[in-house]
């Protein structure tokens, strides 16, 4: 889709006029346009002569934008629009229609034509008519760039505030505008160039065409060849404001374009390019003037005369990364050195273990660097991930206090090393001494001599165009004298050149290296649905087979699941197999426990023959990713009495001394279905390749999330070899730990390699407690690298919470599960609000860990609707998919939480006031974080409610909320904050 377009309008258009312009849409497209527009909604009454201009428009590789009116025919008018072949929409005097009313035309034309692209016109109106299209689904906003003089601060003010709401759309002329007093051709090429390159998208009136078409074909290929110039990123007026050269520099995700505006029509003006060069941010920064006629230099003229009214445009690029190709950092140098690093975050028991972090994130690294003397130091951050061919290394810079800081992009999934380094920089050391110097009125021959010294040994090490830069420098001052060369050879452009090929002589790095472990996105953020597969079905005589679960994925994806997690479907034992509600005989015809694993019908690596056959799981695992879900697999180290190993491996497991089988055991409780495998006995090594074999062939079945079942009563180092193991082959392997144990061996386990782990939130009930337990795993270094996953309920527990709580309670607890982690799960039943208990227990009654069951999905209570609605919330917000951002704010009522989650640009805000008490309704004061939120104490802002839909707009903090259990027992509220950027 493009998001920037390049539009030409055609208006003012008669029908008469359609055959002429389909005959030159050619050659319009050739000029760099990609939309031709037709600006009046009557202009596109005619749906045939508009057919035939879309089709001439395709033909041409151009796309058709047709203007609607606001009124309540909007909604057929893009139908018919669409129908007939229009590509995007212009919604004149957009302010006269409500948001909500867009939306739902904006919502029904992306459902018919998902790429097409809707632009609001409100010329001539405030920034309130702007604010009141928030959240309407427009994608493009005329901005008021033509009529700016360049100097007021307005502009850059309004298009701070409409960022927000869309991209802003330029345009130097529209159809039916007055001509400016004086206007030439010199006062057009202007106002073309500024709405060229202070907006994201362009039109230009089709009177503009033959007047100057190369000047237009040009502005249009530099919008194609500048991504900064189509996106709505930052502007920062650089200029003091007491020249008459306006100075903006324009920010996109990896370069950057300096604007230069002489607002001097009548005479031309200097520019100190070297100093505002010195006002940007970044490394290794190289100027090109790309102003269209400009010729082209290595090293950028300053200062730059700009000609009377003129406007130029330099390319910013800065030294992002740079590549080391090599499997190891580079050798120390021979003599001690006198850089020191320190202190290095994030780490993990002194670099023991790996932080985890989600490919697409960024790695944030601080260290204390520093060094005797005087000399300035520099440093980098190196990156190298699992299976990348070299290190890639970014600047990083100073904070306070010689603490440094660099951040990195995580590009790819698997194991990774990172390593701060850092050297003494001879170059800044000489600029700063000789800056002293030179500012006191010292002689400075020698000095120079020096520096040029330092920039002939740069020549020395570049190669390319950073070679043909340097020599460029080198040649430069030759015919200056002293204090022009000084100044030259002092000044940023040089400073600049030089950072891109430091001398890293004594480069040191930290010890020891630090670790990463980068995941993929459903290792944080995921929905999972636990069944058991025998209970999906309608036979309570049978266990259902794979074709039967594969009939439930349309409802599991409906309610928004990412993952179905299936209980063992191994081969189930026949020797003390249990019975039902976990009796000791089971009786004929009953199926026994799914982890009593292995019979006569094969072990781990076999499929239960009463779900079916191999290539029948073949066939589920193949319809679940058609329906854009995945598999975790239950991973039970346990074998029933009759599992082949037990006659194929006797030695593995341990015996009494009568000679019999040791079952498993938790004294008082006894598993006489199951023994354990014995980690100590003498073919240790046989037994964990003998499992590590087993994983790996269900990862080979497209089994890419394994629960694993108790993992700490087995050896931690046996888990932390057999993950590293499958993950140096399949990184995107992920592994869930199921481990209610003490609060440091889950912390281990966690630590050497498994992506999620259970948690104690299903027995977190009051205030006071769960802000406590969250606040633990968001607020302190567990946030690096424990992923809990939060389950209200497992097959294996009942909370009491839950027992009479009755419909409204589950809904609390999915409130709480599905928003305070990115990562949760339900267990199948839970949207039916099961809850009979076996008395005195937190154990379900007739669990079907012990029987077949069928269930009714559709039976009164349920509450589907509500984990449906939760799901989508969680998939279209990228703050919930965050765990750290959760902070919890005052409530005063004792029972209710209120908490948010909001993304570091806060550009994504979700604020949630849900009640503990299932039983009575509740009225509370909440206080909203206006801080934290990005706005002032009494700022006014739109929220949208997740469960009733009600848009609703607060002023100030403080407020008062009704939570009604049995209606209303959670506030989702998903924000929209005026004039955030």
């Amino acid at each position: 889709m493009q998001t920037a377009p390049r539009i030409l309008a055609l208006s003012p258009l008669h029908p008469e006029d359609l055959a002429g312009w389909s005959a030159r849409l050619p050659s319009i497209a050739a000029l760099g346009f990609t939309t031709v527009a037709l600006m009046a909604p009557a202009e596109a009454q005619d749906r045939g002569a508009l057919a035939l201009l879309t089709a001439a428009a395709k033909q041409a590789g151009l796309r058709v934008m047709v203007a609607v009116a606001p009124d309540a025919a909007a909604l057929v008018a893009v139908h018919d629009a669409l129908a007939a072949g229009a590509d995007d929409f212009l919604a004149v005097t957009a302010q006269r229609m409500a948001a909500s009313d867009w939306r739902a035309v904006t919502d029904a034309a992306h459902v018919a034509a998902p790429g097409c692209l809707f632009a609001a016109e409100t010329l001539g109106r405030d920034a309130h008519d702007f604010s009141s299209l928030r959240g309407a689904g427009f994608d493009l906003l005329l901005n008021s760039v033509r009529w700016w003089d360049g100097r007021a601060g307005w502009f850059l003010e309004q298009q701070a505030e409409t960022r927000s709401i869309a991209a802003s759309l330029g345009f130097p002329d529209l159809p039916g505008l007055p001509v400016e007093p004086g206007d030439g051709a010199a006062g057009r090429q202007r106002r073309l160039m500024l709405a060229a390159t202070l907006s994201s998208g362009l039109i230009v009136p089709s009177a503009w065409l033959g007047q100057n078409d190369v000047a237009l074909a040009e502005i249009n290929r530099l919008k194609a060849l500048l991504p900064c110039l189509n996106h709505e990123g930052r502007m920062v007026r650089l200029d003091a404001g007491t020249t008459p050269v306006t100075a903006i520099l324009r920010e996109g995700p990896d370069d950057a374009v300096l604007v230069l505006l002489n607002t001097d029509t009548a005479a031309a003006q200097p520019v100190d390019l070297d100093a505002l060069l010195g006002a940007i941010e970044g490394d290794g920064i190289d100027a090109e003037d790309v102003t269209p006629g400009a010729a082209p230099s290595l090293l950028a003229a300053s200062p730059l005369t700009l000609e009377a009214g003129a406007v130029r445009l330099i390319r910013i690029s800065r030294l992002h990364e740079r590549l080391f190709s090599a499997e190891e950092l580079p050798a120390r140098p021979e003599r001690p050195t006198r850089v020191v690093i320190e202190r290095v975050t994030p780490e993990l028991d002194g670099g023991r273990f790996p932080v985890k972090r989600v490919v697409g994130e960024t790695l944030e690294v601080q260290a204390d660097i520093f060094r005797d003397g005087h000399d300035k130091i520099a440093a980098g951050l190196w990156l190298r991930c699992q299976g990348a061919e070299a290190w890639r290394i970014v600047p990083m810079h100073p904070i306070d206090n010689d603490r440094w800081g660099g951040r990195i992009a995580l590009d790819r999934i698997g194991d990774a090393r990172f390593a701060v380094g850092a050297w003494t920089d001879p170059f800044a050391s000489w600029r700063d001494e000789v800056t002293k110097k030179r500012a006191a009125g010292r002689p400075l021959a020698l000095e120079l001599i020096e520096g040029r010294e330092l920039i002939e040994a740069a020549v020395a090490r570049a190669t390319g165009d950073d070679k043909d830069r340097l020599a460029a420098v080198l040649d430069h001052p030759l015919t200056l004298d002293e204090p022009a060369r000084a100044g030259f050879l002092l000044s940023n452009r040089v400073a600049q050149a030089m950072a891109r090929v430091p001398d890293q002589s004594d480069l040191t790095f930290q010890e020891p290296v630090g670790r990463i472990t980068v995941d993929r996105e459903g290792a944080r953020c995921a929905a999972w649905y636990e069944m058991f597969p025998r209970s999906q079905g309608t036979d309570p005589t049978r266990a259902a087979s794979f074709a039967e679960c594969a009939a439930r994925l349309p409802e599991i994806k409906a309610m928004g699941f990412d993952v179905v997690y299936f209980v063992p479907v191994h081969p189930i034992g026949t020797i003390n197999r249990k019975g039902r509600n976990n009796s000791t005989t089971a009786a004929p015809g009953e199926p026994g426990s799914p982890y009593a694993i292995g019979s006569a019908a094969g072990g781990h690596d076999a499929i239960d023959p009463d779900l079916g056959t191999l290539d029948e799981f073949r066939n589920f695992v193949h319809a679940l990713h058609g329906h854009g879900m995945e598999l975790a697999m239950d991973f039970a180290v346990q074998c029933a009495p009759d599992h082949p190993w037990l006659t194929e491996h006797p030695g593995w497991f341990k015996r009494r001394p009568d000679g019999t089988i040791k079952f498993a055991e938790n004294p008082p409780k006894r598993y006489e279905d199951i023994v354990n495998v014995d980690f100590d006995q003498p073919d240790w090594q046989g037994l964990w390749q003998a499992l590590r074999d087993v994983v790996r062939f269900w990862v080979d079945e497209g089994v890419k999330i394994f629960r694993v079942d108790n993992p700490h009563t087995k050896p931690v180092a046996f888990w932390q070899w057999l993950i590293a193991d499958i993950r140096s082959t399949d990184p995107d392997v992920l592994f869930l730990a199921e481990a209610f144990t003490r609060p440091k061996m889950m912390r281990r386990l966690a630590k050497i390699g498994f992506s999620q782990s259970y948690s104690y939130f299903t027995w977190r009930n009051d205030k006071r407690e769960i802000i406590d337990y969250l606040n633990e795993l968001t607020q302190s270094e567990s946030a690096q690298y424990y992923r809990p996953n939060f389950f209200p309920t497992t097959p294996d527990i009942l909370p009491w919470s839950l027992q009479t709580s009755g419909r409204p309670g589950f809904v609390i607890r999915l409130v709480l599960a599905a928003t305070l982690s990115p990562v949760y799960g339900l267990y199948n039943s839970y949207e039916l609000c099961e809850a009979e208990p076996v008395p005195g227990k937190e154990e379900f009654l007739n669990s079907e860990k012990y029987q077949y069951k069928v269930w009714d999905w559709d039976r009164p209570g349920h509450i589907k609707a509500e984990i449906t609605a939760i799901n989508r919330l969680r998939r279209d917000s990228p703050a919930l998919k965050l765990f750290d951002n959760l902070r919890f704010h005052e409530a005063g009522h004792g029972d209710v939480l209120f908490y948010s989650k909001i993304t570091p640009d806060r550009r994504d805000q979700v604020l949630i006031a849900v009640t503990l008490d299932p039983k009575h309704v509740v009225r509370t004061e909440i206080v909203f974080p206006l801080d934290l939120m990005g706005l002032p104490w009494d700022a006014s802002f739109e929220t949208e409610d997740l469960f009733t839909g009600e848009r609703r707009w607060w002023k100030g903090a403080l407020h008062v909320v009704l939570l009604d259990p049995e209606t209303y027992p959670a506030m989702i509220l998903r924000v929209r904050p005026v004039g955030v950027a």
